[in-house]
């Protein structure tokens, strides 16, 4: 079964989760959507994609790859994630960015969890996530745990 794991990452935490699933699912293939003019996704019978999420809204890119493949998607073994470092409102941030025939037909829709690095954020960014979290340094909550509840649900 191949395999094909596309993402829109802004600092990166996307792109490590990606990599991380990619390195689990042997022969997968990785695509970064901000790098791809148009992702091909026809020859693939699993479908990944993910995104960071920023202010409740995923990643334009992968906002326009879905919309513009979204007949193609409903036609394939698919997996939806997001990356973020909030998960209390996980089930609003799917239900507001992925059409309902998409999210019903995915296999697994879940928050991998984030990083926070105030090295690549500016002073807004970094106050918000000290409002949110109640810390300003660096930070991850990528779960292997989750990633690998993640991976199990596609049924591979």
């Amino acid at each position: 079964m191949s395999t094909v794991i596309l993402y829109a990452s802004k600092y990166g935490a996307t792109q490590k989760i990606a990599s991380i699933i990619a390195d689990k699912i042997p022969n997968a293939s990785l695509i970064d959507l901000k790098c791809a003019n148009s992702a091909t996704i026809e020859n693939f019978d699993t479908v990944i994609i993910g995104s960071a999420i920023y202010a409740g809204l995923i990643r334009k890119e992968a906002k326009d790859f879905i919309e513009k493949s979204q007949t193609t998607l409903l036609k394939k073994n698919i997996a939806l994630f997001i990356s973020g470092i909030s998960e209390d409102a996980q089930e609003l941030f799917f239900k507001n960015n992925f059409p309902a025939s998409l999210l019903q037909h995915s296999k697994a829709n879940m928050l991998l969890g984030g990083i926070f690095d105030p090295s690549k954020t500016n002073a807004i960014e970094r106050t918000i996530v000290k409002l949110i979290t109640k810390n300003s340094n660096y930070f991850s909550s990528i779960d292997d745990s989750k990633i690998t509840a993640f991976i199990d649900k596609l049924g591979r």
